[in-house]
């Protein structure tokens, strides 16, 4: 079943804000809620989120901030009473996805909101590549340049994805284990780590019959989560991969094994 999509709502007016979350939980959404950018971009660092329904004016400044921060990662609609067009023109070039011209019947919010989900899926879901790696969200595999193939677990498929939205940018432990697993991620668990040296493997496969071609690779970064380098950087290096990998896993020629 597919899961509802999780969406915050960011309002400095508690009862307004409360108001807004039990319309849409009514139109099946989950929700959460946040009085500030910094709250925000808290609750964006450790859940999967799906949209932003965000105020203008929140208790710690305007919403110009949370739209830089997260407007190219998922979409940020914004709310406005009255808008007139410059200041409707001010949010969309800061990147929101939509602005809402508040208050707003509860059906039209849903199937807005579910539109600019929609939209952001498909626009994921066609760009499942990083320089020569794909991804065949079909038969769950990775692929090369040259149509060699490796099998993924869903895990290590979703946590890929999950990373390719996001290249050269570190992914924090809890949102991978979030894909790739569900729920929350136990303090001290390796579950992450372990997932990662196991797609480190077959990525590194992938990498030696890609015909002298460079693959992105997974780096951690300590505290800081993972990150699927599509460059290489000035002074590094490719190593070999880090505990738990035990050699690498078998790939065929133009079909999964």
């Amino acid at each position: 079943m597919t899961p509802q999509p999780l969406v915050l709502i960011v309002a400095s007016k508690i009862q307004e804000r409360r108001l807004d979350a039990a319309r849409l939980r009514e139109r099946w959404f989950d929700v959460l809620e946040a009085d500030s950018v910094d709250a925000a971009l808290g609750l964006a660092d450790a859940r999967q989120l799906d949209a932003i329904l965000t105020e203008c004016d929140l208790r710690d400044g305007d919403c110009s901030n949370l739209l830089r921060a997260l407007a190219t990662l998922l979409p940020v609609s914004v709310i406005m009473r009255a808008p007139i067009a410059e200041t409707r023109c001010w949010a969309l070039e800061l990147g929101a996805d939509d602005v809402l011209d508040w208050p707003m019947d509860s059906r039209e919010l849903s199937l807005r909101l579910s539109k600019s989900i929609s939209r952001w899926r498909g626009r994921e879901d066609g760009a499942l590549r990083a320089g020569d790696l794909r991804l065949d969200p079909l038969t769950r595999s990775a692929f090369n340049a040259h149509m060699t193939r490796v099998r993924l677990t869903s895990a290590e498929f979703e946590a890929l994805r999950l990373l390719m939205r996001h290249p050269d940018r570190h992914v924090p432990k809890g949102l991978i284990y979030e894909a790739a697993v569900g729920g929350r991620i136990e303090p001290g668990s390796r579950a992450v780590d372990l997932l990662m040296s196991k797609a480190r493997r077959k990525l590194r496969a992938l990498d030696t019959q890609n015909g002298g071609h460079k693959m992105p690779r997974i780096v951690a970064a300590r505290g800081a989560g993972y990150c699927l380098q599509t460059r290489e950087r000035a002074g590094t290096r490719r190593t070999g991969a880090k505990t738990g990998d035990s050699g690498r896993p078998p790939v065929s020629n133009g079909r999964s094994v």
